[in-house]
């Protein structure tokens, strides 16, 4: 069975009855960790459980021949793989082990780190995935580790960072032909709106026409029909249908200061213009459908790209693929209706004032979204 095909069972599997993994870890080794590195064709011979070290036992050890390659650290299903106390962990088996790559789970998210003297453990992270929210990257960054490809790791990676850079010079030079075509699409725009009474005049000949031939049955007034089109031609250049204010004219709502204590822990609920989100899983949707509202209100297209984030540059992409950074390559998480991939791993202090970022850049008032922190 393939990768692919393994992913989508694991992610079947989880579906099915998600608090059996986040009860178990014993479960998530069984039916989640064991069926990927029979995929990546791993011999039972070759996988040592529980093998001890000076500083205790890792899940899983990877051995070709008489040298340990890989160690794997697993967790329960939703553990928290950012916890200091678990990538330390981690670090202490690798380093007494004298183990190169180590790979941290919790069956959903895999995160493989580097063995490096001199270099804070927990920055030594090569690449961090998710099969729920992105299981084709996944299967890319887990083929690395296949049997007969993990002794040339340096090599793959090498390629697949190269694939990733030249996927975002081709982002790049998309990036650039969108601003070219979006400036003339304006420009001409703006020399329509110089000429607003000529457009009026043509678009209310051809709204007559229609009229007479729909509405034959009606004798429409010369002055409501001239009225109506330039009413709505105004609304449409202006786009007074689509900003939406809330909070007052200054854009200040009255309980602004909740938003300078950063927020901790999982959103309890959350609203957008009204509509009501109850205790999501995890923090992640609150940027997903603010994002999601953008787009209906017709705010957020393949052009934009608007939200610089405090650790990345802009979180929206033409196309799935690795965000580039010099220390680390991460994966975008989460594609949206409009096929625009947005980057999605934040902190709730980052997710909180990314989306009200993304409100304001897009011309909205930031108390459009309201949510309810744990206290």
């Amino acid at each position: 069975m393939s990768v692919e095909e393994t992913i989508q069972n694991s992610l079947e599997a989880i579906e099915a009855d998600r608090s059996r993994f986040v009860r178990s870890e014993d479960e998530t080794c069984r039916l989640l960790i064991l069926p990927i590195l029979d995929a990546l064709h791993w011999p039972p011979l070759s996988i040592f459980g529980q093998q001890r070290t000076p500083d205790g036992p890792p899940d899983y050890t990877l051995r070709k021949g008489t040298r340990d390659i890989l160690l794997i650290e697993v967790k329960k299903l939703g553990t928290p793989l950012d916890n200091r106390e678990i990538i330390n962990q981690l670090a202490r088996y690798l380093i007494a082990g004298g183990v190169r790559h180590g790979l941290l789970t919790d069956g959903s998210r895999f995160i493989l780190y580097e063995n490096k003297s001199g270099i804070p453990f927990a920055e030594n992270g090569i690449w961090s995935v998710d099969i729920v929210e992105d299981k084709r990257n996944a299967a890319e960054c887990l083929s690395l580790l296949l049997f007969d490809a993990i002794d040339d790791f340096d090599g793959n990676w090498s390629q697949l960072q190269k694939r990733f850079k030249e996927w975002q010079e081709e982002q790049k030079r998309l990036k650039e032909a969108i601003r070219i075509q979006k400036e003339a699409m304006d420009e001409v725009w703006n020399e329509m709106k110089e000429k607003k009474d000529d457009l009026i005049m043509a678009i209310t000949a051809q709204f007559k026409q229609n009229l007479g031939h729909d509405r034959s049955d009606l004798k429409f007034e010369e002055t409501l029909v001239r009225d109506f089109v330039k009413k709505k031609v105004d609304e449409m250049m202006g786009f007074k249908d689509v900003i939406i204010q809330n909070g007052g004219d200054d854009g200040k709502g009255e309980d602004q200061d909740k938003y300078k204590h950063p927020p901790k822990g999982r959103a309890i609920s959350f609203k957008i213009d009204g509509r009501e989100f109850m205790h999501p899983k995890t923090n992640k949707p609150i940027l997903w459908e603010t994002a999601e509202w953008l787009i209906r209100k017709g705010r957020l297209g393949r052009s934009d790209s608007v939200v610089r984030s405090r650790d990345w540059a802009n979180i929206l992409t033409f196309d799935k693929g690795l965000s580039w950074n010099p220390k680390r390559s991460r994966l975008l998480k989460h594609q949206l209706s409009n096929d625009l991939w947005i980057y999605d791993n934040f902190d709730s202090t980052g997710m909180q004032e990314t989306s009200r970022q993304l409100l304001k850049d897009c011309g909205y008032d930031a108390d459009l979204l309201r949510i309810e922190w744990p206290a």
